[in-house]
């Protein structure tokens, strides 16, 4: 009988083992190591699956007796709990790379949770830690993202955003991954887009917590005028049970009814709402909801006594409201921070201003943010001239001024909306656009008027300019300040009309004087933009005047290329830094 050989090294792999038998293991001088560790990944690709992923068999500890033996003199089996210090594990992991080991084995994964442990944050009450992890998350967690990813041009949702960063986060460590598994607060985005599993997962992890919850059908090509399956009917029925705390319904179908889920039900926990509707719908019965903050409806009007203690107010392609109504709404929500109307033109104006509106001013000191794309003229000027705003509000106004007989008083109006803008704040990037039948002018991310008029001709005036720059220099006069007066590093001018680069340079001149940078570009504006760089007599002291004296740059892109020459710009640009004295303009 050939002689027995002696078991030294043991190695135990997703199973189990009695405590006293790893004692007797100990006694013996056998080294083991264990490995039973499992992980929950979800895959994010066209759609959302549940898997779980078994791990591999691990490598004997005793392998590293040699890389660290000031931790294991004794040849006793390693434990991470001699680790007292980050360094140390550090450095312990540091010299195991350096064998071209596996680096998913115990031994590695054992010395990170160690080294994960005694991070600060691991030392963070569980309540805070939890804040910091729910600040790492996107804030938006349901609805459009508005971008096609994939050759499929599937629509991404948010839901599915939020989802990939939590289940990021979850991969940090073993502590981490456990804390968000625990949370219900972070189970509560719900889409009928995931997948049965998924959502029952989510269904218990939640706890009974409000949901953040979409109703979205998958592709976007699919045939929308269906009405809501019995799938979709009871996903929407649960999720009212449960309670929701922001709630997205994307493409209402043609002929069917949400009511039953918004304004027949008590919504006490509701805060953020938005509809979207394929065709226009009228919400008969007011919404219950007392937490309700953020409204958001498109194609689809709600009761306005719904609309109360409001912080933003979004109606896009919706029924125009009338300016009683909009009083109202704003009388009610003394702290709203955004406005939004995007409507029908095609409303009679007597329509839109019947009833009786006291004519004092509306004082909504909280409102920063207001944006009225081609809203009628009547509708626009009637409630800006009740509207006080915020020092600090932004303002968006696109509309079309056919017919309406007191454009420059409405432009004065928009202009007074944002008045501090020339006193304070970021600094100033001008952008004058014109054509034939528009103009729009641009203060970076603060203001901006666009006005259309189809019946515009390019006649111009006595004063030389075009009656869309005397718009123009009204708005501007009202919001210019001290700024204004101040270094402008770019200014961008588009034209589509021979006379419009004359005409923006010396609008710019006259309201932004040091502008160092120009960006021209359009149809036919190199003639005029000769002219208007060069020398003018009636300067101070009978010397030749220049425009925009502080220029350094000028950047030129024409798109209408044929037979065009530089050299007459060439010739101004020369005689312009011999006067100045200057290295030569780019």
């Amino acid at each position: 009988m050939s002689a027995l050989s002696a078991i030294t090294e043991l190695t135990f792999s997703w199973g189990t083992v009695r405590r006293e038998n790893l004692t007797k293991l100990e006694e013996l001088g056998i080294e083991y190591s264990l490995y039973s560790i499992k992980y929950d990944l979800i895959c994010l690709c066209v759609v959302i699956t549940y898997v779980e992923v078994s791990t591999v068999k691990s490598t004997p500890i005793t392998l590293f007796h040699c890389v660290n033996e000031n931790l294991s003199k004794d040849n006793r089996p390693f434990s991470p709990a001699l680790l007292s210090t980050v360094k140390d594990c550090d450095d312990l992991l540091a010299k195991y790379e350096n064998t071209g080991q596996k680096q998913h084995t115990s031994f590695v994964i054992q010395i990170k949770r160690r080294r994960n442990a005694m991070l600060p944050i691991a030392r963070l009450p569980r309540e805070l830690r939890d804040q910091v992890f729910n600040l790492s998350l996107p804030h938006r967690r349901v609805g459009r993202t508005g971008q096609y990813e994939d050759p499929l041009r599937k629509p991404t949702t948010l839901s599915f955003r939020y989802y990939l960063a939590l289940f990021t986060l979850r991969q940090v460590s073993c502590c981490w991954d456990q804390d968000i598994c625990t949370a219900p607060s972070f189970w509560t985005v719900m889409s009928y887009l995931f997948l049965t599993p998924f959502q029952e997962l989510i269904w218990r992890r939640s706890g009974n917590m409000p949901l953040d919850a979409e109703v979205a059908r998958g592709f976007h090509w699919l045939p929308q005028a269906n009405l809501w399956s019995e799938e979709e009917i009871a996903y929407l029925e649960r999720v009212m049970q449960r309670g929701v705390r922001e709630l997205y319904i994307l493409e209402v179908p043609i002929g069917e009814d949400p009511s039953p889920y918004i304004t027949n039900i008590h919504h006490p926990r509701l805060s953020k709402l938005h509809i979207h509707c394929r065709r226009s719908f009228e919400f008969s019965s007011p919404l219950v909801a007392p937490q309700l903050t953020d409204i958001y409806l498109v194609r689809s009007s709600l009761p306005w006594d719904s609309m109360t203690r409001l912080r933003s107010l979004i109606l896009r392609g919706s029924i125009c409201p009338t300016l009683l109504q909009l009083v109202q709404a704003l009388t009610a929500s003394p702290s709203l921070e955004e406005l939004q109307l995007a409507v029908p033109r095609d409303v009679p104006p007597t329509q839109l201003l019947q009833g009786d509106v006291t004519q004092r001013p509306l004082n909504m000191t909280c409102l920063t943010a207001v944006r009225l794309e081609l809203v009628p003229c009547e509708l626009t000027a009637s409630l800006l001239d009740c509207l006080v705003a915020s020092p600090y509000c932004r303002a968006w106004v696109e509309v079309d001024v056919m017919g309406y007989p007191h454009v420059p008083i409405l432009c004065q109006q928009i202009g007074r909306l944002c008045r501090s803008l020339g006193d304070a704040g970021k600094e100033l990037n001008p952008d004058l656009s014109i054509n034939l039948t528009s103009i729009q002018v641009r203060m970076g991310d603060k203001a901006e008027l666009a006005i259309q008029n189809h019946a515009w001709s390019e006649e111009e005036d006595d004063a030389g300019f075009s009656r869309g720059f005397q718009l123009a220099k009204l708005f501007l006069a009202e919001i210019e300040g001290p700024r204004f007066k101040e270094s402008i590093k770019k200014a961008v001018l588009w034209s589509a009309v021979p006379r419009s680069p004359t005409d923006g340079i010396e609008i710019l001149d006259h309201f932004f004087p040091k502008t160092c940078c120009l960006n021209i570009s359009g149809y036919s504006v190199l003639p005029g933009l000769v002219r208007a760089l060069a020398e003018t007599e009636g300067g101070t002291g009978g010397f030749p005047q220049w425009h925009l004296q502080k220029l350094s740059e000028l950047e030129i892109k024409l798109y209408d290329q044929t037979d065009t020459t530089y050299d007459g710009l060439m010739e101004i640009v020369i005689k312009r830094t011999q006067a100045a004295a200057l290295p030569q303009s780019t």
